[in-house]
């Protein structure tokens, strides 16, 4: 019996996902984003996930305030095979430092990107952003 080898993955830069986009196989709109090289499809946003980005959205622009500007489902740069569009995202800065070209993260690059601690907080709880000492967000207010 003969196998039949599998293609290796292919992993994309973000200029290529770009060229994908300007030649017209990929649309803005299409749900799919750049995550490590790899297209992903977004998921679809039902009601209750939307009423919760729209209330951390402006939960977070309160605790921010001026310097900063937050976004919802918007392309931010990671690095030069990531460029996902998260839920929300405090970007600093304004809208107008983003004009040419999308935001990108602040500090370092991290090769693994992911969670340094997960907990789960009580609708009671408040939670302060690290970006934002003196900001103290109610997790109520997140929540549909």
């Amino acid at each position: 019996m003969k196998h039949t080898e599998r293609p290796g993955l292919h992993r994309w830069s973000r200029h290529e996902y770009g060229q994908l986009i300007d030649h017209g196989l990929l649309d803005e709109d299409d749900p799919v984003e750049l995550l490590d090289g790899l297209l992903l499809v977004k998921e679809p946003q039902h009601s209750p996930h939307r009423t919760a980005v729209l209330l951390t959205a402006k939960a977070l622009e309160r605790g921010f305030g001026e310097g900063w500007f937050v976004q919802t489902q918007s392309p931010i740069i990671l690095d030069d095979r990531s460029e996902p569009e998260p839920d929300v995202c405090v970007v600093r800065g304004s809208p107008r430092d983003s004009a040419a070209e999308h935001p990108a993260r602040p500090g370092p690059a991290r090769r693994n990107w992911g969670y340094a601690v997960i907990a789960t907080l009580g609708a009671d709880a408040t939670v302060t952003p690290l970006a934002a000492p003196a900001a103290a967000i109610r997790v109520a207010d997140l929540l549909p």
